[in-house]
């Protein structure tokens, strides 16, 4: 992790291999991973690491944030869209989703909306929504 915060890229994507050679179900290492790829540019890896997230377990809020995010550097707002609306299906309870919809919604101009899911994420726990 600290090697991709530093940009040493070459060394990071090693320690990952490495990391889901050793424990291939740790969520976050496939997080982690597709985060460094995005931040390399490097979209199609970035997103065939966090299918691989999806895959393991789609209950996982913060892989459907990774996956938007990638969608959402990508400009593709609308998929961004369907993205956390599945993320809310699969995991209703990470009011981190309702807050990124609801984000996704206002540069949509769908103000409303967005205030109705800001207040779905406040009911799940409002210290993080």
């Amino acid at each position: 992790y600290m090697e991709a915060k530093l940009n040493h890229f070459d060394v990071a994507r090693t320690l990952f291999a490495a990391g889901v050679k050793k424990c291939p179900r740790h969520i976050p290492t496939y997080q982690s991973w597709a985060r460094l790829e995005m931040q390399a540019g490097n979209w199609l890896q970035a997103k065939r690491l966090i299918s691989e997230a999806l895959t393991l377990n789609k209950k996982d809020g913060n892989s459907w944030l990774v996956a938007a995010k990638i969608e959402e550097k990508l400009f593709n707002i609308g998929l961004v869209g369907l993205l956390l609306r599945r993320g809310i299906e699969c995991a209703p309870n990470n009011p981190q989703l309702y807050v990124a919809l609801a984000e996704n919604e206002v540069q949509r101009g769908q103000i409303d909306a967005a205030r109705e899911l800001l207040e779905e994420g406040l009911e799940i726990d409002p210290m993080h929504a």
